[in-house]
């Protein structure tokens, strides 16, 4: 009895104290937050605290393109990706590897719609593609369901189990919510992609795994202003829109280093940042 009333009192002061915790939990990040922006600032040479702000400051949105088209959050993957430029040259057809409902079907098609008009190439989707290079699987837990519920189609894929053992032995029962990675082509085109979106939260799925599968592959640890910042989910800002289009600007080619970048990034950027005045 007396086990059982020390239980209750401990379990009182526990939800009594909670939301103290999280008020201090909540302070202590908003802390760490500003620490992480005013380290960005410093690095990046720039000032913007806003999107807004970012975007019409030159030095902000190359550090932003700079740590996101430059590498690839994946630690396996730095030596082929990392300090040279990765896009897709050529059409590219994806193949959905699950059913989904209508809505999440209509969210696909849309996204794709809008990728295709900043991208030099078409993107078909149909349930049947002649020669599908980018894979599509959605469940509510992708990151358990890689190594069982999609192990059929992925060695369907795949009869040598090599891909599959990649994406298992990185995702599998880990935090990842959504994922995805890329196989390059020669001079670090994008070649062929599985994408796995979570249908809790599959808008910024959709927007953030396709992107990145489609050449802006790293994360820039508490980056404000970016989707692409290593924390919680989010769709994709007009920062992150701008810097896609600068990445699929024609005079920006696959293989080409940071220094061949940054030469001409400064007319990119000012002809894009008219065009960005321009559309708003």
């Amino acid at each position: 009895m007396k086990k059982a009333i020390i239980a209750l009192i401990i379990i009182g002061l526990a939800w009594a104290l909670y939301p103290f915790y999280q008020s201090y939990q909540a302070k202590k990040n908003l802390e760490e937050r500003k620490v992480l922006e005013a380290e960005h600032r410093e690095k990046g040479g720039y000032k913007a605290t806003t999107v807004e702000e970012c975007i019409n400051e030159e030095a902000c949105v190359w550090y932003a393109f700079e740590g996101i088209a430059f590498g690839t959050e994946l630690e396996e993957d730095k030596v082929f990706h990392s300090k040279l430029i990765n896009k897709r040259e050529e059409n590219l057809e994806i193949l959905l590897m699950t059913d989904i409902s209508e809505y999440h079907y209509r969210l696909v098609k849309t996204f794709l719609n809008k990728i295709e008009d900043l991208v030099p190439f078409k993107i078909l989707f149909a349930n049947e593609p002649s020669n599908p290079e980018f894979y599509l699987f959605v469940s509510s837990q992708p990151n358990k369901d890689v190594k069982f519920l999609f192990s059929k189609d992925l060695l369907s894929i795949d009869e040598t189990g090599t891909i599959w053992n990649k994406l298992v032995n990185t995702f599998y029962n880990t935090n990842a919510q959504c994922f995805g990675k890329v196989f390059l082509f020669d001079k670090n085109q994008i070649g062929y992609g599985f994408i796995f979106l979570n249908t809790n939260i599959f808008e910024a799925c959709l927007e953030e795994e396709l992107v990145q599968s489609l050449g802006l592959m790293n994360d820039i640890n508490g980056f404000q202003f970016s989707a692409f910042n290593d924390g919680a989910i989010i769709k994709m800002t007009k920062l992150d829109w701008l810097l896609f289009e600068v990445l699929y600007d024609d005079r920006i080619k696959a293989g080409m280093n940071i220094n061949e970048v940054q030469e001409i990034f400064p007319q990119i950027y000012q002809d894009k940042l008219t065009n960005y005045g321009d559309s708003q």
